[in-house]
């Protein structure tokens, strides 16, 4: 049997969608907040996954993207010059959607995870979900951690 833990995270960030034909072509920012879920069978404590084991993820958040301008590297002027006036920004390899930054974050906690403890997390199921507003989110599954 497979159990689910779920962990919400929140940050404050800005970004702009370079393709953009409306309004998110602007430089905006959103109170985001994201959820990792763990899939897997329990342990021999009887856990999936300690919640103090995902405290790494708020700690990332908190370093690279709360309080930063996320930014297309390479396509956005202003992501550029913020940075070299010594803004906190993140220079994202693609454009920070919700989809592409839910994806991102997912493969970060699955290489933390690997890395932590690489013999017991090859079931496990990693799942992220990045809301920009209350009623907007995107979700990325990554299938095992390997």
């Amino acid at each position: 049997m497979s159990l689910r833990i779920s962990k919400e995270f929140k940050f404050e960030a800005a970004h702009r969608l370079t393709f953009h034909k409306g309004g998110c072509r602007n430089v905006h920012g959103h109170s985001y907040k994201a959820k990792v879920h763990i899939t897997g069978p329990k342990n021999k404590d009887g856990l999936v996954i300690d919640f103090g084991d995902l405290k790494f993820v708020q700690e990332w958040l908190d370093a690279h993207w709360d309080h930063a301008y996320i930014y297309y590297e390479g396509q956005d002027a202003v992501g550029t010059y913020l940075s070299a006036e010594g803004f906190k920004t993140f220079a994202f390899p693609r454009e920070p959607t919700a989809e592409q930054m839910a994806e991102y974050l997912a493969e970060i906690v699955t290489q933390q995870l690997h890395l932590r403890d690489p013999s017991t997390l090859q079931t496990l199921h990693v799942e992220v979900t990045v809301w920009e507003t209350v009623t907007s989110s995107a979700t990325a599954f990554r299938a095992t951690v390997a």
